[in-house]
């Protein structure tokens, strides 16, 4: 949390105060401590990740993994530069970067060594990819303007996905056998591609 050392204005003796000077903790630009807990958690989920694909990841990992996704995505991006440096001193975009890059190297990994094919290791990172493809599409659409039809399409989409998702969790629904995702894409259930589509929107709205 960044905090102030004095404050902007005119002293009682009508002496200019001092401006506000952002304190970081450890001296470091700000967001840098955020930056290394998520290269921390993730570096420790693609290791686990690439040694042993078929085994779950722990569910508070894989919670947390998906509370720093959204939390330091949507945070980063809306980020006001107060002209600082950026997070560790490191070009603007590369924790970013390097975050999609290590899902990206882990899942070439897996699939050198392993192949495509039913496993926990692909459905973290078929639900990781739909909310990175979100924030890529956000991040190349930024400042354009989307006609009104493509933001009701993709919103109905999103919301059709959520409804048969929760559908299919509590089994109030079942998907044909000649329907079957996971017949065709190998490595992924329904559910998981809808819980996908459903990550994709909060990208690209972050």
């Amino acid at each position: 949390m960044t905090e102030t050392v004095g404050k902007g204005g005119a002293a009682p003796g009508g002496e200019a105060r001092p401006a506000e000077r952002p304190v970081n903790a450890l001296g470091m630009p700000a967001g840098s401590i955020r930056a290394l807990l998520a290269l921390i958690v993730f570096g420790g989920i693609w290791y686990w990740m690439g040694r042993s694909p078929d085994r779950p990841i722990p569910q508070f990992m894989r919670d947390l993994l998906f509370v720093i996704l959204g939390h330091y995505f949507a945070a980063r991006q809306h980020a006001k530069s107060d002209g600082g440096p950026s997070p560790l001193w490191l070009p603007k975009g590369t924790i970013r970067l390097t975050l999609v890059g290590g899902f990206v190297v882990v899942g070439v990994v897996i699939a050198r060594g392993d192949g495509v094919r039913a496993n926990d290791a692909w459905v973290t990172l078929t639900l990781v990819g739909g909310f990175m493809l979100g924030v890529l599409t956000a991040t190349l659409l930024r400042g354009r303007r989307i006609p009104r039809v493509v933001e009701d399409v993709r919103a109905l989409v999103s919301l059709g996905a959520g409804v048969v998702l929760v559908a299919l969790v509590f089994d109030l629904w079942r998907v044909p056998a000649e329907w079957n995702v996971q017949r065709y894409l190998v490595t992924v259930k329904p559910e998981e591609v809808l819980a996908a589509v459903v990550g994709f929107y909060f990208g690209s709205k972050s």
